[in-house]
């Protein structure tokens, strides 16, 4: 029998199409989107126990509205512990009342759904003056935004798959981070407020992008209205439970925060260090001295107008997104999609430094100061390369079935692969923002670019 072979001519033309194709925004927002919603049904299809996250989440809500001890284990509705706040219990109502896989569609959908629209945002913004905001509908001419658009995706994809089979609220936050950071650099400070306050009473770390607020104006009315959207939202339970009740439920919270501190390291920068590691005072420490690294490059870019520039501040956005995981106790495998939006942002900003720097050579009184942002001229974008494809192959790749589960479980988990190349991303972009703070040719730019 003779095998069915597609005439040269039009292989050629596939081959060359669909490159084109997947970076079409359309088509790979469509594609990540549609993965997420069968990875959804295929998990519920396989029975309630592959939805433990949901299921705890669900039954949250009935325990608020129950007045029963939300921290509490219940073994006969879920496994493990509800760890989030309150406010996050009562979110959870409306798809609670829903038929479990409705619940499961919508609550992943709406994962997929934020990290998609924070992605569009971010990359919009990288290059909202290098296009006429038409979507191209001819995928041989992409404009830069949506080729963005489209890798970033891209290179998230496997992080995002991830963390909705299991069933996790990190798409979401990593969804909101992305679009505080945007929300901050277009002046509106109150849709950043609330973005935050939002990430907080999911989980606490969400909060750590308000440290990027030192680089932009409007301070005062941020702080008021951040203060503002929190209290509304720690009090909103009040909505279906007493004061009284609600105080003892924070205090609930209170109590499981402080025990679940000492519980694990999480696949976090404390696991790489466990062995040099005394006691859980100690990883606070490393906690409180990694807080203090991350934000000395931003107090020194803040007070120096000049070099406070629009990637300077998204590169400090994506080092804040990779931080909020790499040093987090409770840092697990779905955690990651955070980091890896960071790498993706950080990537494409090198990238597109690069390519200004190569088709703006010619015009050198105009762009010499440009092009020596950070790293120079961009020489070292083999190394840049090089950690996008250790995060792709360590963080994203070594955890999946690619490798055997001997592999994945002894030399994989021994040495820590999961988290290593984002704290190697992480360390590489400290060096670049302290290069380029005491660089004497660091970019000049605007304050603040709305």
């Amino acid at each position: 029998m003779k095998k069915l072979r597609l005439p040269s001519s039009l292989t050629q033309a596939l081959q060359q199409a669909l490159p084109q194709a997947l970076l079409q925004p359309r088509i790979a927002g469509g594609i990540v989107l549609a993965v997420v919603l069968v990875a959804t049904l295929q998990k519920y299809l396989l029975g309630a126990e592959q939805m433990n996250n949901l299921l705890i989440f669900r039954t949250s809500a009935w325990h608020l509205l129950s007045n029963v001890n939300l921290y509490a284990l219940s073994p006969a509705d879920h496994a493990d512990l509800f760890k989030y706040s309150p406010t996050f219990a009562l979110c959870m109502l409306p798809f609670a009342a829903l038929p479990l896989v409705w619940s499961a569609v919508a609550w992943n959908m709406l994962n997929g759904a934020v990290f998609v629209v924070g992605v569009y945002s971010a990359s919009r913004l990288l290059y909202r003056t290098n296009t006429d905001g038409q979507h191209s509908t001819d995928w041989q001419h992409t404009t830069d935004w949506q080729r963005t658009f489209a890798v970033m995706l891209w290179i998230c994809a496997v992080e995002l798959l991830t963390s909705v089979q299991n069933f996790q609220s990190n798409a979401l936050m990593a969804g909101l981070a992305l679009c505080t950071i945007v929300a901050m650099e277009r002046g509106k400070t109150v849709q950043a407020a609330l973005y935050l306050a939002l990430s907080l009473h999911i989980k606490i770390y969400g909060v750590a992008p308000i440290a990027l607020m030192l680089f932009y104006p409007q301070k005062t009315r941020f702080a008021l209205a951040f203060v503002g959207f929190v209290v509304l939202l720690t009090a909103a339970p009040l909505l279906t439970v007493t004061p009284e009740n609600l105080i003892w439920q924070y205090q609930n919270w209170r109590v499981l925060l402080q025990s679940d501190h000492a519980a694990s390291y999480g696949l976090s920068v404390m696991s790489v260090l466990l062995p040099l590691l005394p006691n859980v005072q100690a990883v606070s420490a490393v906690q409180v001295l990694s807080l203090l690294v991350q934000c000395a490059p931003f107090a020194a870019l803040a007070l120096r107008p000049r070099l406070n520039t629009l990637p300077v501040r998204l590169l400090c956005g994506a080092s804040m997104l990779l931080w909020m995981v790499i040093f987090n106790h409770k840092a697990e495998s779905p955690t990651f999609i955070i980091a890896v939006s960071g790498v993706a942002l950080w990537y494409e900003i090198m990238r597109n430094i690069s390519v200004e720097s190569s088709t703006k050579d010619t015009d050198r009184n105009v762009c010499a100061t440009e092009r020596k942002f950070i790293i120079g001229r961009v020489r070292q974008t083999w190394l840049g390369n090089g950690l996008l494809w250790f995060v792709i192959i360590g963080t994203s790749l070594s955890v999946t079935d690619l490798f055997s589960e001997s592999l994945r479980s002894g030399i994989f988990a021994s040495v820590h692969l999961k988290v290593l190349p984002c704290i190697a991303v992480w360390l590489y972009l400290q060096v670049q923002l302290w290069q380029g703070i005491i660089t004497p040719d660091f970019a000049t730019g605007t304050q603040f670019e709305r």
